[in-house]
């Protein structure tokens, strides 16, 4: 198995070797734990304790810096 850029969702049984794999090449790697919740806050939650962000995300959930900016943004 290759590792790719991006955001990938992986079944539990390939974690070990994604794992390892990940760190014997160098890759920066984040795990994302939502306690097998699926819904939009569970994800962000995750996101925002996981990961460096940069602008940071903001209680709108949203990545976009120009609605970020202007104040346009949505949860739904």
């Amino acid at each position: 198995m290759v590792i790719e850029r991006g955001f990938h969702e992986v079944s539990g049984a390939d974690i070990p070797w994604i794992l390892d794999e990940a760190a014997r090449q160098g890759i920066p790697l984040f795990t994302l734990r939502t306690a097998g919740r699926t819904d939009k806050e569970s994800f962000f939650a995750a996101v925002q304790g996981a990961l460096p962000l940069d602008p940071a995300l903001g209680p709108r959930m949203v990545w976009d810096p120009s609605r970020i900016r202007s104040g346009v943004g949505s949860t739904s």
